[in-house]
């Protein structure tokens, strides 16, 4: 059976950007220095002025202290980009996904994004690794979802790098974010995510079998 060539690579890269995106909030938090947050729900980049559109980055910690909260947050999101590159396609792979997301959210790697983000990314490892079905239900729709791929794909990828580092860069050099805009970049960044993790399987299944099918029964 052929490689889910897009659905790994899906997976491989918005991993790494969950990954990269809880290593900045250890960062942020490490910074905050020894002292007990008082709370579950913490910032952070609190009182940043650079940070002030992404409300200072909110996540949840169950460790009661910032400094310790930062070191593993930075831990658990490079056990995130090790594991999105190199198991995903092993028997536990989306298991894998699914729990370091679990422990992002719980050590202050984030708060909606490892929840969302793993979520999404553990389904797609799980239905990459399923066996393929040899009957589908329409090979056209199959078709026509697997040509929006590149494209999901794409939108994905700017989106979430607009939301960090871009928004960062762009108040830094130009000022405050519109407010209106970043509302719409989240909501497209979740839209082309799930849009490409569903077109990237669609393709790959027609690469594996529905497609491949068709061309040996013509």
């Amino acid at each position: 059976m052929k490689i889910a060539k897009r659905t790994k690579l899906t997976i491989s890269t918005f991993g790494t950007i969950l990954g990269i995106a809880g290593l900045e909030h250890g960062v942020g938090e490490i910074l905050q220095g020894n002292i007990n947050p008082g709370t579950f729900f913490i910032l952070s980049w609190p009182n940043n002025v650079l940070y002030e559109v992404l409300a200072g980055e909110p996540a949840f910690t169950i460790i009661p202290n910032m400094r310790i909260t930062g070191i593993t947050a930075i831990i658990v999101s490079l056990m995130m980009i090790i594991w999105s590159i190199g198991f995903i396609e092993k028997k536990y792979g989306a298991t894998g996904i699914i729990l370091i997301s679990l422990l992002m959210f719980l050590f202050g790697a984030g708060f909606a994004g490892p929840i969302l983000i793993g979520v999404v990314l553990g389904l797609a490892a799980i239905r990459m690794n399923s066996k393929v079905q040899k009957k589908q239900k329409s090979i056209l729709f199959q078709k026509f979802t697997s040509r929006l791929w590149i494209v999901s794909y794409l939108i994905s990828l700017f989106s979430w790098l607009t939301l960090w580092p871009g928004i960062i860069i762009y108040t830094y050099i130009l000022g405050e974010f519109p407010e209106t805009a970043f509302i719409y970049l989240i909501l497209m960044s979740f839209i082309s995510l799930i849009l490409a993790v569903f077109s990237g399987l669609a393709r790959d299944r027609m690469n594996q079998s529905g497609f491949i099918e068709e061309k040996e029964k013509d």
